[in-house]
């Protein structure tokens, strides 16, 4: 029986399903469902789609082996041979596992500093986040009062009493609300869909989830409150500067740091207070002689009081203790707090010092270092130099690397060191103050810099889409990833829709290979809403971009009509690049209908094209489709020749992801001959995906 004719049979049976309905449950969009009844997908790419419609069914191993094999899948009993950890889950309905982890989630970040005082509050929130009853606990206070770090101090004291660990979830780099469930659920390490997080992928999870920085995505707080109705194993742990109002959450206010009231109080109690142990240590990060002593505690103390004892507000000030003694840096910063009116006058007392103290550390820097320092705030999750050098005009390259030092020496700025080289970064409540300087025009200038560079480093990621450095600039697109949806959302707000539809369509790769794939498909769906008509090759580009992805999230009907489109336009453009790797794109959608003729004559056309340009890269693509529908017609023997020489195209031009795919397929084949040489084939297939980071292709390959 066919895929459509087992589907039907099974959703007939009492209480009888609607498409809609299992989709609701099973999360599998209802398009994809309605794909495979309708019969116009025949052999779905993704067993975990079926195995999710057969969980929301009820159905026994038995039927759900059926089901799975209509669509060309192995049986429940071999994926659960293979699937790696972070799968099994979706087969828990059938067989039994020692769950050992939850797939990998987002570690804590590192600290840089030792943990000073808050020993009290610690140990309460330890105690909310321990309590069987608590579910959320929130976190408030003021923009520098230390709610991220506790946070962080937390969760680690009581990560180990939870069974799948911490995750952390940085929200503050997130413009666009929308974007909110994709990206807390990439972050956990599960899937999302058009109705937002996979929660039943969660529903056995037990987990800390810290959520930091939400008081700006409020409007997401449906989310939060469905995931927690739906994963009662998490519980949540909530840095804000506002109280979310769930249902059952408990709020903790974090107060500032208090200096000590020196008078009579003995020396070493005064130096572990935890604001003057703060002072002392920043301080002596800048200037190893710094000591402090019972000659200058009493105003180092003034010092910390000066700025409310905001943690943030006291590294800032003691960074300036490499050029001043205490006693100046107290008259110094006295004055200045004293006439500063930055800011608006009926904020709280505590918010107008940090704000007066991050004016004041501004104004011991030069123009040049200023400058910069507004201009880097377009940046959600800083920059490399390169990127500096991009949007610190008029400035030269030699002038932006002295202001970045300036910067990083006063604290504003920390200089990050990662495997892919130095990030400049900023707290987001430096960041925040520092856009605060930018006017309506310069912002706009700014902005537009950043813009260019973002378009950029997008052309180059889809150059390098299948070379020998497509994982390195996958990469490097991850690393920008907030800097991509900051920008992406400026490009939509401000209209730049060129711009807008180059980014989204230029990642096609980072999209289809790294998950966001309903974000990416939404950042394509604005580009192609907007009212500036788009140049014919941007909306080409476009169109196959959004067209490529409407298809693997099963939508084939838009993925058709927009790949169409795309191929229209190309074809008026004569551009035969474009031509064939849509008509590469449709041949796949035409194998996923069974309709193996027609996918067979376009996968041709889009190699003839290839070859004509010697397209190693293209070629390989079009083999690799011929050599899927040998598979399907039972001819091994030409499918382990065409799916060799894709192999060897795919090395060719270094596409490390397309080789390691066409080596799995050609053992595939090799299987199916009998051959010794497939174990080999798979292990080399092993590698590859290692390389390219794709963790669960080599657990398949195992």
């Amino acid at each position: 029986m066919s895929l459509a004719e087992v589907l039907r049979k099974l959703m007939d049976r009492p209480p009888s399903y609607t498409p809609g309905l299992v989709s609701r449950l099973s999360g599998v969009p209802k398009a994809t469902i309605v794909n495979w009844i309708e019969g116009r997908v025949a052999r779905p790419r993704r067993w975990q789609d079926l195995v999710r419609v057969a969980d929301a069914l009820r159905l026994s191993e038995q039927d759900t082996d059926e089901l799975l094999g209509a669509g060309g899948h192995s049986t429940v009993t071999e994926l659960g041979r293979r699937v790696d950890p972070g799968q099994r889950l979706l087969l828990e309905s059938w067989i039994s596992w020692p769950l050992n982890a939850a797939p990998a989630a987002a570690a804590l970040p590192m600290a840089m500093t030792p943990f000073l005082g808050r020993a009290d509050e610690r140990a309460a929130v330890a105690s909310l986040i321990c309590d069987v009853n608590v579910r959320v606990v929130t976190l408030t206070g003021v923009a520098g009062v230390g709610k991220t770090r506790l946070a962080i101090e937390v969760a680690n004291t009581v990560g180990a009493r939870f069974g799948d660990g911490v995750a952390f979830v940085a929200l503050a780099p997130i413009t666009d609300t929308a974007l909110v469930p994709e990206f807390i659920a990439q972050t956990l390490g599960v899937t999302a869909d058009d109705n937002g997080i996979r929660s039943e992928l969660l529903a056995s999870r037990e987990q800390l989830v810290v959520l930091d920085n939400f008081e700006h995505v409020l409007a997401a707080l449906p989310t939060i409150a469905k995931l927690l109705a739906e994963a009662p194993g998490l519980t949540l742990l909530v840095t804000s500067r506002a109280v979310l109002h769930l249902y059952g959450e408990h709020q903790f206010e974090v107060a500032p740091l208090s200096p000590p009231h020196v008078g009579d109080i003995p020396f070493d109690i005064i130096s572990a207070n935890p604001a003057m142990a703060l002072f002392t240590q920043r301080a002596q990060a800048v200037n190893p002689s710094f000591q402090l002593s019972a000659d200058n505690a009493d105003v180092v103390a003034e010092i910390c009081r000066r700025v409310d004892g905001l943690p943030l507000a006291i590294e800032l000030a003691a960074a300036r203790t490499a050029v001043l003694e205490p006693e100046g840096l107290l008259a110094r910063l006295a004055a200045r707090l004293s006439v500063l009116t930055w800011g608006s006058r009926d904020l709280p007392p505590r918010h107008q010092s940090l704000q007066r103290t991050l004016d004041w550390s501004l104004e011991q820097l030069d123009d040049h270092a200023r400058h910069l320092f507004a201009n880097l705030s377009v940046f959600m999750s800083g920059c490399r130099l390169d990127a500096a050098e991009a949007i610190g005009s008029p400035l030269d390259a030699t002038e932006v690397l002295d202001a970045l030092m300036a910067l990083v020496d006063h604290s504003l700025v920390r200089n990050v060191a990662t495997p892919r080289g130095n990030r400049f970064l900023m707290l987001e409540t430096v960041r925040s103050y520092a856009a605060s300087l930018l006017d309506e025009d310069r912002s706009r200038l700014v902005h537009e810099h950043a813009l260019h560079y973002i378009v950029d480093l997008a052309r180059t990621v889809e150059r390098h889409a299948h070379g020998p450095t497509q994982t390195e600039m996958l990469d490097r697109a991850d690393d920008e990833l907030d800097n991509l949806r900051a920008l992406l959302r400026w490009s939509v707000d401000h209209e730049e829709s060129v711009a807008t539809a180059t980014i989204a369509s230029s990642l096609l790769s980072f999209w289809l290979n790294r998950g966001p794939l309903f974000e990416g498909r939404r950042w394509l769906e604005l580009a192609l809403r907007t009212t500036t008509p788009l140049p014919d090759a941007t909306l080409a580009a476009t169109l196959s971009a959004a067209g490529r992805i409407a298809h693997r999230v099963g939508d084939i009907t838009d993925a058709e009509a927009q790949l169409h489109q795309s191929l229209r336009l190309y074809e008026g453009l004569a551009d035969d690049a474009g031509r064939a790797r849509t008509l590469g794109y449709l041949g796949v959608i035409a194998d996923d209908r069974g309709d193996l003729t027609t996918s067979t004559t376009l996968f041709n056309d889009c190699l003839d094209i290839a070859r004509r340009q010697h397209d190693d890269a293209q070629i390989a693509i079009a083999l690799t489709g011929l050599g899927a529908i040998a598979d399907q017609r039972h001819q091994p023997h030409l499918a382990v020749r065409l799916h060799t020489e894709s192999a060897a195209r795919f090395d060719a031009s270094g596409d490390v992801i397309g080789q390691a795919s066409a080596l799995t397929r050609l053992a595939a084949s090799q299987f199916q001959l009998g051959g010794s040489d497939a174990l080999d084939t798979l292990s080399a297939a092993a590698v590859l995906w290692q390389r390219s980071g794709e963790r669960s292709d080599v657990a398949d390959c195992l």
